[in-house]
């Protein structure tokens, strides 16, 4: 049964429920506010690789090459170059973000080379434009 004293309370409590409920909403969804846009949008153009074949044509016998650069902190190993058709044309395919980078290849493990194909050059190293 339902008495006049008791209802006051019981309003209360459901009240404050709804307060505390509702404070913890509001807390998400302004939380959710600041991070949507880091999450979603934070990924621009900066974030965007666009595909980059080198290729790398030797006169002579060699074993391994690989592309080195500021896209790879110049690691000699970490972007091996393939050689598919057993000729002198060594390949490889990154993707990279968009920038401007130096690189050399490097021949058989010693020998750096500039790209002979591409016309700019960055004092000792090759330069590409992304």
């Amino acid at each position: 049964m339902d008495l006049p004293e008791n209802k006051g309370a019981c309003c209360a409590m459901k009240r404050r429920r709804f307060h505390k409920w509702s404070a913890k909403s509001a807390g998400l969804f302004w939380l959710s506010l600041l991070l949507i846009p880091t999450v979603v949008f934070g990924q621009g153009e900066k974030e965007k690789r666009v595909p980059v074949t080198f290729r790398y044509t030797s006169g002579h016998s060699v074993q391994s090459v690989a592309v080195s650069g500021t896209f790879n902190d110049w690691a000699k190993d970490a972007d091996p170059m393939f050689n598919s058709d057993s000729g002198d044309t060594w390949k490889t395919r990154l993707y990279l973000p968009y920038g401007t980078y130096e690189y050399r290849f490097l021949v058989n493990g010693k020998q750096w080379v500039r790209d002979p194909e591409n016309p700019y050059y960055g004092g000792e190293n090759s330069n590409s434009l992304l």
